[in-house]
């Protein structure tokens, strides 16, 4: 479906329209602060999250807001929060290294700087951990929030629409 998107909207276009959904979808759960998923729904949701993300994989290469709104919406904050989002982290390099490392215009040297450039974020969740633990889930909440209302405008700014 990105695909489709990309073939058919230009692609500064399709960054700005996936930048617009993300800042809406975010300003959302901020303007509804006791918005969380139910149990029930979170499985479902979590499928049309992936999918969604996927998508803006490949539309603008970041699924990372969109699944982070996700954990959010389900009431996930500090630890928890910090946990689910690594395993996203670690799944997704693994599935990027695997997949590319049997393609042929992939080289060694390739795939390490791929998973070399994680080794920032995963320092930086170790660097953060005594803030977000000090920090109330409502706090945790919005903070997370107010990180993908900045990378959503950066994905519209990057586009040049504005």
């Amino acid at each position: 479906m990105g695909v489709t998107v990309l073939i058919s909207l230009a692609p500064h276009r399709a960054q700005a329209a996936a930048g617009g959904l993300l800042m809406l979808a975010a300003l959302l759960l901020l303007a509804a602060p006791k918005l969380t998923l139910s149990p029930s729904l979170a499985r479902p949701a979590g499928f049309v999250f992936g999918f969604g993300a996927a998508v803006m994989e490949s539309i603008a290469s970041v699924p990372g807001p969109l699944l982070a709104m996700y954990l959010i919406a389900t009431g996930a904050t500090g630890k928890a929060f910090t946990k689910q989002i690594a395993i996203i982290l670690v799944v997704s390099i693994l599935t990027l290294i695997l997949t590319f490392s049997g393609g042929a215009h992939t080289s060694l040297t390739d795939i390490a700087i791929s998973a070399a450039a994680s080794v920032p974020v995963i320092i930086g969740i170790m660097l953060v951990r005594p803030l977000r633990d000090r920090l109330p889930p409502g706090a945790f909440r919005i903070l997370v929030l107010l990180f993908i209302l900045a990378a959503a405008f950066q994905m519209i700014w990057k586009s040049g629409i504005l």
